[in-house]
């Protein structure tokens, strides 16, 4: 079981976000977006609340129009933080989705989140019919890999001092919007490193 508030309809706005991302991949005619369109439902996520908790399965996708979902896992008591997604991007544990095994990892919102959401069947449903649709899961499936392959190779070739400058350059948001706690896991530092890092990168 996913942990949500009220089920709504997104709002044209909402609908709007999705439409102007999606239409960057694949250019629907009216009735395949309405078709698109009936799969989805808005969910609001409390600050703190969970799109998912470790030790379920997955059954959706979730495009975020407000808000902000951290992905961590836990160990001997501790919390690792592993990614964070912004409005305007999906979120989901994609091994969980596909191979309906039970996730890893936890997905809890940083702020109040809404978010649109795609069920399980709802998606394969959707591929069965729609060529254009199932070509636009294949296409967030491949930004979805190369996203989670950029990160292993930047903890493997790059040092905490790289990661955090990358940061500055390619996802600002992370700095701006999440603690400094939870980017010190992210990073694979203690918050004392990544104090100093901070200050001598705002010294160059």
């Amino acid at each position: 079981m996913q942990h949500f508030e009220n089920t709504v309809l997104p709002s044209p706005e909402q609908l709007g976000m999705l439409r102007s991302f999606t239409e960057q991949l694949v250019k629907p005619s009216e009735d395949e977006w309405a078709e698109f369109a009936s799969c989805m439902r808005l969910k609001h996520i409390p600050k703190k609340g969970f799109f998912l908790r470790a030790g379920e399965v997955c059954s959706s996708v979730a495009f975020i129009t407000r808000g902000a979902i951290r992905y961590y896992h836990e160990k001997d008591g501790n919390e690792y933080s592993t990614n964070f997604t912004f409005e305007n991007g999906f979120a989901t544990d994609y091994d969980s989705f596909l191979t309906r095994q039970p996730s890893h990892y936890s997905f809890s919102a940083l702020e109040p989140t809404d978010i649109i959401v795609f069920h399980y069947n709802d998606v394969q449903s959707l591929y069965h019919r729609s060529k254009l649709w199932e070509r636009f899961g294949r296409l967030i499936a491949e930004r979805i890999f190369i996203e989670v392959q950029r990160r292993k190779n930047s903890l493997v070739f790059d040092s905490p001092e790289e990661q955090y400058c990358r940061l500055i350059t390619d996802c600002p948001k992370i700095l701006e919007r999440v603690p400094q706690h939870m980017i010190a896991t992210y990073l694979g530092i203690t918050p004392v490193h990544l104090s100093r890092i901070r200050r001598k990168v705002a010294g160059k």
